[in-house]
């Protein structure tokens, strides 16, 4: 049938948010750090930032006492005969060369004076660098030889957790490379633990709340332990090696269910394959590959019983049954499926889709394989990995025996695959290692009416103009795919473009962070609200009030509805800046604006299996929007189910690219080679070629839209310093400094003291607040820096060296720590204070009112 999209109404999950006509789910997740914040200041080196600021002041008063000299020496020189001005000649040089002159004169004297306090000062913060360095070194040490930070590490980095025992128990006495690397090492991982708001593990538990309309106050309970749950997962790419590994025996093919490859499609006995798609990807046509092969009856009844579900063995007996097939044995039968897969048509190999349980899919594959001998021999090899990941969940927190099952699974991981265990070093949400757990704190949280007053009529403001966003980023994407069909249609001479040479051309463009459409709408984001807000550099801060500027955000940022039907979602980070529940609920508080994310984040396969019931989220979503969504499959390789997509209702088509999912009925999902791009009178429309399904072309790619545009850029263009902007009570912008690392000394020099000296003067000149969060393009995650500490301005400086040195235009961000140390809600049943941020959902009921048909 053929839905229009209608406006939602208020549904139990949801609650209005005040001042606008958006609504936020009830449920509101709890996002914090999993060691407390405190932990950090007590790594303070207490004097040194003292010792580095009277040196400073030193230098300043050389300089000063220089010139001075300089003048008089001056005067005088001019006024000797030359016969007496050569020891005021080479005075004179000394000075102006920066050196200290050895004339006795008054002038020089007083030069000389302040140069050997300044020589005395600089001595006693080096020697105060040292010692301090030092006096962390064994405070690490200490902090360290706790079992949850080892436990945390042996879970992040399990190489570098073993590396350090040796560090723990040996004598902190002289400073070398090998010791700087374990120090510098282990201070990035307590800042990371301690600071950010990550969901991992228990060093990142994901808590829950409610946001309800009964209640006007804050209500909140921890719980006696940190954690309410904990899970232990095996991830999908390690499952997949495995049976990758079990397909090597060809003898399991027989038990194996092939699959129609989703970039072909079959009419008839015609098989179409991707020729246009081959020519405009490799400039010419693959000798193997024709845009049609017509096949013969045999293989037309073969590729037709080949859904992913039924196994060779299976479909060799129906098909012999069939007297008009000349298939005389079942090895006739697997010849010819080989021949197709060699066509490309087919995918009969051993894999599973991406899962939270990807071995228990395995193991229903494995148990249809008929031979008992092939059957038990690869339920064992499962069997094997299975019992050391139970290994590993029986170690949990005992770090001793969980370093040793860590070690016994990754042997056992290696030992069955030949693979390494480990993957893409390096790099930030790429699935790593083999194993993963993820963790729910235990809390008891209420949001009542109060805070939501508060946040509402700012927030609504920050809503419009993503509203706004989404739907010029549509409008763009809409003429760049209309240019690409446009092309296609004329290279091609059909109406009909299949989509999968139009996804050649398209999908770099959906990649790409700074495409036009994107670009440009950011560009004029930032334009309209720098105009609205008519910020300075030279304030510290800006304060609004939201009455004041709803009606020009308004007009600025006209738009009938989001740009498409999954860009009704935003998931807005908002902290809570107060010293504790109590001082909140009597109104001394802040609100301050993290991340605002365009898109359902709590949709993703983390949030979900962390949430106390599932089945409300799934709810959630289903009543949100009731017109089918387009959901693509994640390929078999996606980096990890951590972010795969959980929630998808049942109304939802589901879009194979590369793989199907045996589970999902092939009414509810479409494939690449099924595809076709045409206009129509209402735009471009992506529809089956049967025309049982078909939707406009941006809502077809809406959750890669999402995707691509999930982070909301900063509201003001990038500038020298920004201001903090405050409406009402939310800090939507933090005061923040960009500054280009080729002028900053600190990044240039290998020199400790140096580099602190210059780091305390950069402090000095642009009026820097202790804390601050330090990012640089070269690093996607940002750093917590303490100022007052020379270890962490020492992991400044070799940041901002390594980015120097990859590109010398980068530029260093700095960002003010808020809320800061003493404006934590957030404890434990000790009272031990963590930073958090709550995750929220809004929905915009301004729906796209685009017609989308299902058959």
């Amino acid at each position: 049938m053929c839905n229009q999209l209608q406006k939602p109404k208020i549904a139990p999950h949801e609650i209005e948010l005040p001042g606008s006509n958006w609504t936020l789910w009830r449920s509101v997740c709890v996002r914090g750090a999993g060691f407390p914040a405190n932990l950090l200041l007590s790594l303070e080196m207490s004097n040194c930032h003292i010792f580095a600021e009277e040196v400073l002041r030193l230098r300043e008063e050389i300089a000063q006492a220089r010139l001075i000299a300089i003048q008089n020496l001056d005067v005088e020189y001019k006024n000797l005969d030359k016969t007496e001005r050569r020891p005021l000649a080479k005075a004179l040089k000394k000075l102006r060369q920066h050196q200290l002159p050895d004339l006795d004169h008054p002038a020089v004297n007083q030069f000389r004076k302040v140069w050997l306090q300044m020589i005395a000062a600089q001595t006693t913060l080096s020697e105060s660098l040292a010692s301090g360095f030092l006096q962390n070194c064994h405070q690490l040490q200490i902090l360290f030889s706790d079992s949850q930070f080892q436990e945390a590490l042996l879970w992040q980095n399990r190489e570098f957790a073993d590396h350090i025992q040796t560090f723990l128990k040996q004598q902190c006495t002289t400073l070398n490379q090998s010791l700087w690397y374990k120090i510098r090492g282990l201070f990035n991982y307590l800042q990371r633990y301690c600071t950010k708001n990550d969901s991992i593990g228990f060093f990142g538990p994901i808590g829950w709340g409610t946001v309800t309309s009964q209640e006007t106050a804050i209500k909140f309970t921890p719980g006696s332990d940190l954690l309410a749950d904990r899970r232990v997962y095996l991830e999908s790419w390690a499952i997949n090696t495995l049976a990758q590994t079990l397909n090597v025996n060809n003898n399991l093919r027989p038990w194996l269910a092939p699959a129609l490859v989703p970039n072909v499609y079959l009419a008839g006995n015609q098989l179409h394959l991707p020729a246009i798609a081959a020519l405009i990807r490799d400039g010419k046509l693959p000798a193997s590959v024709q845009s049609v092969i017509h096949l013969s009856q045999e293989q037309v009844e073969l590729l037709q019983l080949c859904d992913g579900k039924q196994t060779a063995v299976t479909i060799a007996h129906q098909v012999m049954q069939n007297s008009t097939l000349h298939f005389s044995d079942e090895a006739a039968v697997y010849a010819q499926l080989q021949k197709l897969c060699q066509l490309g048509a087919l995918r009969w190999t051993l894999e599973v889709p991406i899962s939270q349980y990807p071995e228990k899919l395995l193991r229903e594959k494995l148990n249809q394989i008929g031979d008992n001998t092939l059957r038990k021999s690869a339920l064992t090899a499962l069997s094997e990995l299975e019992t050391a990941k139970d290994q590993v969940i029986q170690a949990a927190g005992n770090t001793q025996r969980l370093s040793q099952a860590l070690a016994d699974l990754e042997a056992t991981f290696t030992k069955l695959t030949n693979q390494a265990a480990t993957r893409a070093a390096g790099k930030t949400y790429a699935g790593r290692t083999i194993i993963y757990e993820d963790c729910r704190r235990d809390i008891q949280l209420t949001l009542g009416t109060d805070l939501l007053a508060e946040l509402g009529n700012p927030l609504d403001l920050l809503l419009t103009s993503t509203r706004w966003y989404t739907y010029q980023i549509a409008e763009g994407y809409q003429a760049l795919f209309k240019q690409i069909y446009d092309e296609l249609k004329q290279n091609c001479g059909n109406t009909e473009v299949d989509f999968y040479s139009f996804s050649l051309k398209a999908l770099p463009l959906l990649r790409d962070e700074n495409s036009s459409p994107i670009a440009s709408a950011r560009a004029n984001l930032q334009k309209f609200w720098n105009e609205i807000l008519a910020v300075s550099p030279d304030q510290k801060q800006v304060d609004y009030q939201a009455a004041d500027l709803k009606s020009t955000v308004e007009n600025t940022f006209t738009a009938p509805h989001a740009g498409w039907q999954l860009a009704r979602y935003r998931s807005p980070d908002v902290m809570i800046a107060g010293s504790s529940v109590n001082a909140i609920n009597q109104g001394e508080y802040q609100l301050v604006l993290g991340e605002l994310h365009l898109f359902n984040t709590l949709s993703r396969a983390v949030f979900v299996s962390s949430h106390p019931n599932p089945t409300e989220l799934m709810a959630a979503r289903a009543q949100d929007i009731t017109t089918p969504t387009i959901a693509p499959l994640p390929s078999p390789n996606w980096n990890t189910q951590r972010l795969a997509l959980e929630l998808v209702p049942p109304q939802d088509i589901r879009f194979a690219y590369e793989a199907g999912h045996p589970g999902i009925p092939d009414t509810k999902t479409v494939t690449l080679g099924e595809l076709v791009v045409v206009e129509t009178s209402e735009g471009l429309q992506i529809q089956t070629r049967d025309q049982r399904i078909c939707f406009p072309i941006v809502e077809f790619f809406g959750y890669t839209l999402s995707n691509l545009c999930m982070s909301f850029p900063a509201i003001l263009p990038p500038a020298s310093h920004t201001p903090r902007v405050t409406i009402d009570r939310l800090v939507v912008v933090r005061e923040s400094w960009r500054l280009p690392l080729a002028d900053l000394a600190f990044a240039h020099t290998l020199d400790r003291t140096e580099q602190y000296l210059a780091i305390r003067q950069m402090v000095k000149d642009y009026e820097l607040p202790r804390f601050v969060f330090a990012r640089v393009p070269s690093e996607v995650k940002p750093y917590y820096i303490d100022f007052n500490s020379p270890v962490y301005c020492e992991l400044l400086a070799k940041i901002a060296r390594q980015a120097v040195t990859a590109n010398p235009e980068y530029y260093l961000c700095l960002t003010e720590m808020l809320p800061s140390f003493d404006q934590l809600w957030l404890t434990d049943a000790a009272g031990q204070r963590y930073t958090s941020e709550l995750r929220l959902v809004a929905l915009d009921p301004k729906s796209p009112p685009f017609h989308i048909c299902v058959m």
